[in-house]
């Protein structure tokens, strides 16, 4: 257990630079761009360094380059239309090679799919597992909207990225309900609603004190924190509205040119809570709704959490817009930040016809004070993960970074205490038994 446990606790594996190569046919630039967007997401979380002929700067040679690139490469994305079954560059040269490289186990060929093409009339591709699943194309009408094929595929390249990771250290992958424990066999509650930031995501080294998306975006950008700290200030006195504060601070951030590939490097200051995916999986198993419910931005949340659709039921939070040229030019406020947290507790409730009772909410900062008094008023379970402006308002107090800490709390197995300091980690089977565990 403790070569499992190194393993899931460390950085290492997923700081580890995976050098990622991008093949196309050079008609389908629009296509690889768009293609770029979703694959991105795995850059951060699982140590990707995705190239494309993009990088190749001017007055180098760009063939040479390629190759250098390619032979370097421990994964190739190979981006599969008509075009590119027609490139004699692209299959009888870069195909081809990547065919030798991968016999000779150097190499991971995914082929995705993007046009409908004739792509069975290459043998060696119908011997791989091309995606989306079964060789359907994303574009075409197989996928409404077509983000669902891209989140598809991308799901399906992060289970390749932590089974990689898992057998390059020596490890075998989980098998299935390897977490399942009388334990945690059922549980009184039927929704659980969670805050993001400072709640799901923590501070890395540095950041220990991170409590808001915004006040990264903020400093990433060059501003002073005093003015950021005006505005909200601003809003906490009621002398301007939640739109009117989303819409200066988005005037401000357009000013500064922010784009969605920022929050690439933004959120490296951040990391999940540790357990934060074997835990969700665990009450999703249970058949528990998971709801998000933040003021924190949407593109924050698709960089630092890129898989959380594969867990939350709904999530709530403001969501950025981009023109034409990238540059955020509006701000989707959403309703239920500060008191609208608890109006999205009723929503949920009415929707699924639960009753308060069965309602647990968790969370740390000033803008779930009001959700978790109202709550507590209804009978609800309260979190304070961790404490801080819940301290003595929540049912419970959990001060160990790690989500799997809440489980013993949400199935009742703890007696209602004001505070929680839990054992150390061997005392959790997920940490042992579920090698996705992990600090990010």
């Amino acid at each position: 257990m403790l070569g499992i446990r190194k393993l899931v606790t460390s950085d290492s594996l997923l700081r580890k630079n995976m050098k990622c190569f991008i093949s196309y046919a050079r008609k389908d630039q629009v296509l690889k761009e768009k293609t770029l967007k979703y694959l991105r997401q795995l850059e951060n979380p699982y140590g990707l360094d995705i190239w494309d002929d993009a990088g190749i700067l001017p007055g180098q040679q760009w063939e040479k380059k390629i190759w250098e690139e390619f032979e370097k490469s421990k994964i190739i994305f190979v981006l599969i239309t008509e075009n590119f079954l027609t490139s004699e560059f692209c299959l009888k040269k870069e195909f081809r090679r990547a065919v030798e490289r991968h016999k000779e186990g150097k190499v991971t060929i995914v082929p995705i799919v993007l046009k409908p093409c004739d792509w069975k009339s290459v043998r060696e591709l119908s011997t791989l597992q091309l995606l989306p699943v079964g060789g359907k194309p994303i574009t075409g009408g197989h996928f409404r909207p077509q983000s669902r094929g891209y989140q598809g595929v991308v799901s399906e390249i992060r289970k390749l990225l932590v089974s990689r990771r898992l057998l390059d250290s020596g490890v075998a992958p989980r098998r299935s309900g390897a977490v399942d424990g009388e334990r945690f066999k059922s549980t009184p509650y039927k929704a659980v609603f969670f805050d993001l930031d400072g709640t799901l995501i923590r501070g890395r080294s540095g950041y220990e004190n991170f409590r808001y998306s915004w006040q990264l975006v903020w400093e990433h950008l060059g501003f002073h924190d005093s003015e950021r700290k005006r505005y909200y200030q601003e809003y906490l006195d009621r002398k301007i509205t939640y739109q009117r504060w989303c819409d200066i601070t988005r005037d401000l951030f357009r000013e500064r040119r922010l784009q969605e590939r920022h929050f690439h490097e933004i959120v490296k200051k951040v990391r999940l809570t540790k357990n934060c995916r074997p835990a969700m999986r665990l009450l999703k198993q249970r058949g528990v709704k998971l709801v998000l419910v933040s003021g924190g931005i949407d593109s924050f949340l698709r960089a630092s959490f890129p898989d959380y659709h594969e867990f939350f039921d709904h999530v709530f939070i403001n969501k950025f817009h981009y023109d034409r040229d990238g540059i955020v030019d509006a701000v989707e406020t959403t309703k239920y930040d500060f008191e609208g947290k608890f109006d999205a507790i009723k929503y949920v409730r009415r929707k699924y016809g639960f009753e308060y009772h069965e309602c647990v909410f968790v969370g740390e900062g000033r803008n779930d004070v009001f959700a978790a008094t109202e709550l507590n008023k209804q009978g609800g379970l309260t979190i304070g993960y961790p404490p801080e402006h819940l301290r003595d308002l929540a049912n419970h107090e959990v001060l160990q970074d790690r989500l799997d800490a809440l489980l013993d709390v949400i199935f009742g197995n703890v007696q209602n205490s004001r505070q929680l300091s839990f054992e150390p980690p061997d005392a959790y089977p997920l940490a042992q038994t579920d090698p996705t565990y992990q600090a990010m």
